[in-house]
């Protein structure tokens, strides 16, 4: 799929997305899933056209406790919900009518969702993707995790765990500004939880039952859909509008990753990941590691908005330790292509999510001390 950072003309509807992950690695699942469809010749109008969408997942597997900080909903609640291929024919139809999608950081977002549909047996169509992240740091500059772009465009998140639909409604937002329209009214975003929330039991004293995959619920109570009118005056109508399912195409087969491009990023990227989880990896910082993909793309000569995805997926795997930080500096001592601008990409993973921190300062200190170290053998040999 296409990112882009720049728009000539808006299509009918634009559909803004968010996601939570149990983690980074592309073995990781999702546990929600927001969206904000707009229909963009209501855009600066009495009523703008709205449909809201907020879903949650049972992911199969615990989430890493980094991401259940982020995303709130402990192991008890997912394991008590829905997978999502028995939501994938209800959401997938919102992609399929999209004129573009929108997400602040999509290289994040969207290869999640390809591989969740692709399990699911609904391949997402192919749509033009925008990423507010990159076209912030593009026409702005400085700064662009979603924290730091709000604060510049004077909006603030709610306390607490993210949400993937209130991160919807703000990338909303920001590809208004970005775009100079008007932006909607905070308070019209609904705080209620995803649709599809199943009831939790008490959570039983000691170590947690054995997982098991959740039954199919026999009626669908709540809509699975929201259509939304938003007054002038901020008011809020809403009205159930049900997707019923289709069926399923088969599974296509797994694409197969560019080994040339991924051994082009290795050893930058080890450092990188370094870097990004000593305090835990972010989704901005994951956005850095797309950057250096497409850079190394150019270099190299490949292509594709897929190569691309795959290849971060890939990469985000590595797992760094410190033996492999050595390793990675042993092979960048002799690559002078790769060290010439090492320091940039080391820059911007630190400063992905607006700041650095003590553990990432730490981090690249380890890093010059190993540097150090490869340079004083290469001497001595």
């Amino acid at each position: 799929m296409p990112i882009l950072t720049s728009v000539s003309g808006l299509p009918e509807r634009l559909l803004f997305i968010d996601i939570e992950t149990t983690g980074l690695y592309n073995s990781d699942r999702l546990v929600s899933f927001g969206a904000v469809e707009l229909e963009t010749a209501s855009i600066g109008s009495d009523t703008c056209r709205l449909r809201l969408a907020h879903f949650i997942f049972d992911p199969g597997r615990k989430s890493h406790p980094k991401a259940e900080e982020v995303h709130g909903y402990s192991d008890w609640v997912l394991r008590h919900q829905e997978p999502f291929a028995e939501c994938a024919n209800r959401v997938w139809p919102l992609f399929d009518e999209a004129g573009l999608i929108v997400a602040h950081n999509a290289d994040f977002d969207m290869p999640f969702l390809v591989r969740e549909f692709e399990r699911a047996g609904r391949p997402l169509p192919e749509r033009p993707v925008y990423c507010t992240m990159q076209a912030f740091s593009e026409k702005v500059g400085g700064r662009s995790g979603l924290e730091a772009v709000l604060r510049q465009i004077g909006i603030q998140r709610r306390h607490g765990p993210h949400n993937a639909l209130e991160d919807a409604w703000l990338s909303m937002q920001v590809f208004l500004w970005l775009n100079g329209l008007p932006l909607l009214p905070q308070q019209a975003l609904s705080a209620a939880p995803p649709s599809n929330m199943r009831p939790v039991p008490p959570m039983p004293a000691g170590k947690l039952p054995r997982r098991r995959r959740p039954k199919p619920a026999t009626e669908d109570a709540s809509p699975a859909l929201a259509e939304e009118a938003l007054p002038a005056a901020g008011e809020t109508e809403i009205a159930a509008a049900d997707l019923p399912p289709e069926p399923s195409p088969p599974v296509p087969a797994e694409r197969q990753v560019d080994k040339r491009l991924v051994d082009a990023c290795r050893s930058t990227a080890t450092l990188m990941l370094w870097i990004a989880r000593s305090d835990g990896v972010s989704e901005p910082e994951i956005g850095a590691l797309a950057a250096l993909v497409r850079s190394r793309m150019e270099r190299i000569g490949s292509t594709g908005d897929d190569t691309c995805g795959d290849a971060v997926a890939a990469l985000a795997e590595i797992e760094p330790t410190e033996e492999a930080v050595d390793a990675a500096v042993r092979e960048l001592v002799r690559d002078a292509e790769a060290l010439s601008d090492l320091s940039r990409w080391l820059r911007m993973v630190t400063y992905a999510d607006g700041k650095g921190s003590e553990e990432e300062r730490a981090a690249l200190d380890r890093i010059t001390a190993s540097f150090e170290k490869a340079r004083q053998e290469s001497r001595s040999g």
